[in-house]
């Protein structure tokens, strides 16, 4: 068995094999203005009314083992709070080389408003294509809706198969993409930081799709969030923002092998927080985009559209925030 210091030397070779694999550059061109003070904490963005309840599965597809971590509302004592339930389901992805602890924010947070979350690691990391993560989505959902239908399942009768969400981050972000144009049935997408996907890959997309990246990012660079904007179907309603000051492993856990090694080694250094700024950015619009267009909920509207975005533009903690709605 690896002693210690042989593990944390195989998982830094690993993150810069990552790296290096995705990286276009590291040099900023970002000479947008720095964001005029600090956001405020918002409903969307802060802890939501429930605890988190967690757990471990692993399931399989074509690709191999999944290992995935489920997220859902829980009480006090961890048990499923099925007060206001049954819950949307999602699954979420990392990217390339990342593995499912990099992105437990994610699952943390959405748990605590009202969404049962699974987010997983592909059984390959390290192959610089978006199929392991694509059908790892959708197989994922499935996983879930088995999940809330068996008596032994800690999530048994609060999921709401109904209401199918996929999200993901770089590689799982275009997984995401890619898997919502290919699927029928889903609710909303959201994508953190993927690279510019063409117009015949996203062709059959028609959920809600929200799509953010960062000005500081130089591994798929905001260029890719705006591409894929652009080559989304007409019609749809659709979404994408640019956090200023954010880079691409600032949608990463803070403190993960990924935020420290990748800002180090390759992406451009964030000039915001990661957790306090960047990620409470992310939180909010993710939030109130699922809130809104999947629950129904008429005050994320705001958030989104109104007078809490045209604050955030004011104050320039986004660079770009531009929607469609049919």
């Amino acid at each position: 068995m690896p002693t210690p210091s042989i593990k944390i030397g195989l998982r830094a070779t690993i993150c810069l094999v990552f790296l290096t694999l995705f990286t276009t550059g590291c040099d900023s061109n970002n000479n947008d203005p720095l964001p005029i003070g600090e956001p405020e904490i918002t409903p969307a963005d802060d802890v939501g009314s429930y605890s988190v309840g967690h757990y471990k599965v692993t399931f399989t597809n074509q690709h191999g083992l999944y290992g995935a971590d489920i997220y859902f509302p829980a009480d006090a004592e961890g048990n499923a709070d099925a007060t206001d339930g049954p819950y949307p389901i999602m699954t979420f992805s990392p990217g390339l080389g990342a593995v499912k602890e990099f992105n437990t924010w994610v699952g943390e947070h959405l748990s605590t408003h009202g969404y049962v979350v699974m987010v997983f690691s592909v059984p390959v990391p390290f192959i610089k294509y978006y199929n392991q993560q694509k059908d790892g989505l959708i197989t994922g959902l499935q996983v879930l809706q088995e999940q809330g239908n068996d008596t032994g399942s800690p999530i048994f009768g609060i999921t709401d198969a109904s209401k199918r969400i996929i999200g993901g981050h770089s590689m799982g972000a275009m997984g995401s993409l890619v898997a919502a144009s290919e699927s029928a049935g889903l609710s909303a997408i959201v994508a953190l930081a993927p690279t510019e996907l063409s117009t015949e890959e996203l062709s059959g997309i028609n959920a809600p799709t929200q799509i953010q990246g960062a000005n500081e990012d130089c591994i798929t660079r905001a260029s890719g969030a705006l591409g894929s904007y652009g080559n989304l179907p007409q019609g749809i309603t659709k979404q994408v923002l640019v956090i200023n000051g954010g880079n691409h492993v600032g949608f990463n856990d803070q403190g993960s092998i990924a935020a420290i090694a990748g800002q180090l080694l390759v992406d451009c250094t964030a000039t915001i927080a990661i957790q306090d700024h960047q990620q409470l950015l992310s939180r909010r619009y993710m939030t109130a985009w699922l809130d809104y267009h999947v629950k129904g909920q008429a005050d994320a509207y705001d958030t989104l559209y109104g007078g809490s975005a045209e604050v955030d533009r004011t104050n320039l903690f986004l660079t770009i925030n531009q929607s469609e709605q049919p």
